[in-house]
């Protein structure tokens, strides 16, 4: 990983295909040519995977010129019309005894696979870049939710905390590798958050919470209901939003059901069951929908209480 491939091999694999995953290095230095100027410019090294996909119409020689050039083209492609759906944060190590390149991970739907390093002098480059990909990131992951899920393809909805600090969305129509049906994924949208202790951040929350709406209205007609699973000590530790067909939704972490329960799910999704409302209301709901809401659940609560 310490051996950066030629500049001019680097181009020519560009304009002829796209590799399946590129590692880029950005570092910065100083143009020594005009030392009283002192320009300070980036520098990018590159590593390109062997597999990948040939162009249809090779890219123009001329068009890149420099390192800058392959990046700007590198960075076009794997974002533009392509929907992010992976993203971890990574350090990597250089040679012995040099300083570490602080890095993120990113994948598209198309299985591309881009790795972003940069060196300690270049970390302001980092942080523009995470901004932008963590504002893409939040949009991206909530449109390919959104695809699957009114394309009506999804049976079976999963959040859960991911193992290391990466963030992913994933739908699997169907994992045949695994002969015992048993062990089988089919029409599975999993989201799975990045979580520090207790701590799960409001984008992934706000995400979330669309998607279960989304889920819950798109299938209005199956009935919805909720029920809640319980240790030995009658602690939660689960949460299964389920449908008459089977189709559900799976909660496990009791961190993120603790936060949905805050965003209304529940207490929305118990009014639809009582035909209080014909569909999970919307976040953006107007204050009067939410007080008349409010006000039939009394009704309704009451005249329960009567009928004891």
């Amino acid at each position: 990983m310490n051996k950066f491939q030629n500049q001019i091999l680097v181009r020519d694999e560009i304009i002829k295909r796209i590799p399946k995953e590129i590692s880029i290095f950005i570092s910065i230095s100083i143009n020594t040519l005009k030392p009283k100027e002192g320009e300070i410019y980036a520098y990018y090294r590159f590593l390109l995977s062997k597999e990948g996909r040939i162009r249809n119409k090779p890219l123009q020689k001329k068009d890149f010129q420099n390192t800058k050039d392959l990046y700007k083209q590198i960075i076009h492609e794997f974002l533009e019309d392509k929907l992010l759906i992976f993203y971890k944060d990574n350090t990597k190590q250089i040679g012995h005894g040099n300083d570490a390149y602080l890095g993120m991970c990113l994948q598209n739907e198309k299985g591309e696979i881009l790795n972003l390093y940069y060196s300690g002098n270049a970390l302001f480059l980092y942080n523009e870049m995470k901004k932008e990909i963590e504002k893409k990131k939040q949009k991206d992951f909530l449109k390919y939710g959104e695809k699957n899920i009114k394309e009506q393809t999804v049976e079976r909805i999963v959040f859960y905390p991911s193992v290391d600090d990466r963030s992913s969305i994933l739908y699997i129509e169907d994992n045949e590798e695994y002969d015992n049906y048993h062990k089988r994924i089919q029409n599975q949208l999993g989201y799975y958050y990045k979580k520090t202790k207790y701590a799960i951040e409001e984008k992934d929350i706000q995400n979330i919470v669309k998607i279960i709406r989304m889920y819950i209205n798109t299938h209005i007609f199956l009935n919805p209901k909720y029920k809640y699973s319980y240790n030995a000590k009658f602690q939660t530790t689960g949460l299964v939003i389920y449908f008459e067909n089977g189709y559900l939704i799976d909660i496990k972490d009791l961190d993120l059901i603790e936060k949905i329960e805050k965003k209304g799910i529940i207490d929305d999704l118990w009014l639809v069951m009582h035909q209080l409302t014909d569909k999970m209301p919307e976040k953006n709901a107007s204050f009067e929908e939410k007080e008349l809401l409010l006000v039939k659940k009394k009704k309704y609560l009451q005249r329960k209480k009567s009928d004891l």
